[in-house]
């Protein structure tokens, strides 16, 4: 496997840690902020993938001091321009900013554990979860506001 391909896989893997809630493992994820800082350093991962990255990341973490996002976006070497789409997320409803103190829990996890038997046995398992739909989408707005 070539090194842009196990970039790629390895960002996907991330990304979707980020956008479930689960690992591969369907538990919690670990160490996610340390992984998003690596691809993001990761001179094979393109600068728009860069950009998703940190949205995902953002979004997962329910809002970054705004020193951070700034950190993540140096780190990133990403434009002005880019970091301009991500303090734009809060006119699509996304909590870009915290304050110091804030004690606003993060939103609860719309995804269940999906089967937990292997898919194929070919290793990868990006697609882990399934959508709870039990919880309907107004509600998920009205907790987040």
């Amino acid at each position: 496997m070539s090194l842009k391909s196990q970039a790629m896989t390895s960002c996907s893997h991330v990304a979707q840690s980020l956008a479930t809630g689960l690992d591969e493992d369907y538990r919690k994820p670990k160490n996610l902020a340390e992984q998003v800082v690596q691809l993001t350093d990761d001179e094979t991962i393109v600068p728009p993938d860069r950009l998703r990255l940190i949205i995902l990341y953002l979004l997962y973490r329910n809002g970054l001091f705004p020193a951070d996002t700034q950190k993540l976006l140096a780190h990133a070497q990403l434009s002005p321009r880019d970091g301009g789409v991500v303090e734009n997320l809060v006119y699509l409803g996304a909590r870009v900013q915290k304050a110091l103190k804030d004690n606003k829990p993060a939103p609860a996890s719309i995804f269940t554990k999906a089967n937990t038997s292997k898919n194929s046995g070919d290793g990868y398992a990006l697609s882990r979860s399934h959508a709870n739909h039990s919880v309907d989408s107004f509600e998920i707005l009205q907790r987040a506001s």
